[in-house]
């Protein structure tokens, strides 16, 4: 960069800073109601120099050293992207590479765990059949004790029922037999009664009579010649005598 390239870049950087605090200061001025016409010259002269600055700026040329500088910064931030480049790579093989180990561990952990839970389960199969075993063992002795059991019971109530049914069968004999004990010893008693009736009767015909108009009397039977009232019939001569009546000897 030459000397007039330099004094025209200080020049618009001084001129940008004096045109800035002069716009600052006119709004001060319109704020507090002062006279700011020397301000507005002060600012259309430095507005000159910011012009002038500019064109002094563009008579910048580049040298050989600015052009092996610019140069050997756009080799060095080539470099410095290969080197970025080279070392993403690196990273991203090493973070393949991990991830690699990490699948590789994982799946080794799952076919450890794999085996692990196949030996629980074939162990925990094989625990199961043993219980079963001794359940259905189990199962079978108390089905027969059951069965030995019921065959008891019902071997004893066979037994019991045979028991109670020969007793109910003898007392139903016995009585029976004294039932018709009985029946015959009724029966005979009142056959007695009435043949003693009858022959009570027949012998108490006559004197039952009336000799005068030959009219007898019948009584109900269970009375008396005391209670007859009502209870009583007149036989003519030759009149049968009722049944449930007997002839009263007391008239």
């Amino acid at each position: 960069m030459n000397t007039l390239a330099y004094v025209g870049f200080f020049l618009m950087v001084f001129s940008l800073i004096y045109l800035t605090w002069q716009i600052v200061a006119t709004i001060i001025d319109h704020f507090k109601k002062r006279s700011n016409k020397n301000r507005f010259m002060k600012m259309g002269i430095d507005f000159f120099v910011i012009i002038a600055s500019f064109f002094m700026m563009s008579t910048y040329k580049e040298t050989k050293a600015d052009i092996q500088a610019e140069k050997q910064e756009s080799s060095l931030s080539i470099s410095k992207a290969k080197s970025e480049k080279v070392a993403a790579s690196i990273s991203k093989s090493r973070a393949k590479s991990k991830s690699i180990d990490s699948s590789k561990a994982e799946s080794n952990s799952e076919s450890i765990k794999a085996s692990k839970e196949r030996a629980s389960i074939a162990s925990s199969k094989s625990e199961s059949e043993s219980i079963k075993k001794a359940a259905e063992s189990s199962k079978a002795e108390e089905a027969k004790k059951a069965s030995e059991s019921v065959a008891k019971k019902a071997s004893s109530e066979s037994a019991q029922r045979v028991a109670e049914s020969n007793s109910i069968a003898e007392s139903k004999a016995a009585a029976a037999k004294a039932a018709s004990e009985s029946a015959r010893r009724a029966s005979e008693s009142t056959a007695q009664a009435v043949s003693t009736q009858k022959s009570t009767a027949t012998n108490n015909a006559a004197a039952s009579t009336n000799n005068t108009t030959g009219i007898r009397w019948a009584v109900e039977d269970g009375y008396t010649w005391a209670t007859r009232k009502g209870h009583s019939r007149r036989l003519s001569p030759g009149e049968p005598l009722p049944s449930g009546y007997h002839y009263q000897t007391d008239n």
